[in-house]
């Protein structure tokens, strides 16, 4: 039992981490002009743009995803099958957006170095 609670502070430490390191930062701009006027493009502000376009469609799908995952609970009418079924969507849903999450905080932080 104490290994569990052991990996789950550090699991949450280090899903914290870069919520740490940049609580001092100015945020950086998503969203630039994607069609820019003049020939001088600025490839952070279209990297920046698509990378707002990634995150939105990404937490569409996510929210979709649990939804659906709620609904197969609701329509499970006690079976044990459909609810492993069920928790193993939550389940592999949670590890998804944990994943989700730790790339876009890796790629905010190399945007910031540069």
């Amino acid at each position: 039992m104490n290994k569990k609670i052991l990996f789950s502070v550090i699991l949450t430490t280090a899903l914290a981490l870069p919520l740490v390191a940049l609580a001092g930062a100015a945020p950086a701009p998503f969203l630039g002009n994607p069609f820019p006027t003049t020939l001088n493009i600025n490839i952070f502000n279209v990297l920046g743009t698509l990378l707002y376009m990634v995150w939105v469609v990404t937490a569409a799908a996510v929210a979709i995803l649990f939804i659906l995952a709620g609904f197969k609970f609701l329509t499970s009418q006690g079976d044990p099958t459909k609810i492993s079924e069920a928790r193993r969507a939550v389940l592999w849903g949670l590890a998804g957006v944990a994943v989700i999450v730790m790339s876009f905080s890796i790629i905010t932080l190399v945007r910031s170095f540069f």
